[in-house]
């Protein structure tokens, strides 16, 4: 093979990339589309009975929210590391 670019054999035209990137994003659009046409999904009434329901440091549902501190946490260091 001789020395400079190599061109890896599945590689794609642009206009190739181009129809397929169009069509998959039309293949999205259509399928939002469909999904906002579809009846409202009723929710069960007891979803909202959580397990903790105590007040805590003025904070309704304490244990709920205290147990979401771990992934602020983590989620606030992501963007340093």
């Amino acid at each position: 093979m001789p020395w400079g670019r190599r061109i890896h054999p599945t590689a794609q035209t642009p206009s190739v990339f181009e129809a397929r990137t169009l069509s998959f994003l039309g293949l999205g659009i259509i399928a939002l589309g469909v999904v906002f046409c579809l009846p409202p999904i009723p929710q069960d009434s007891d979803y909202h009975g959580f397990a903790d329901d105590r007040t805590m440091l003025g904070v309704p549902n304490f244990l709920n929210v205290a147990s979401n501190l771990p992934f602020l946490v983590v989620g606030a260091l992501g963007p340093g590391a």
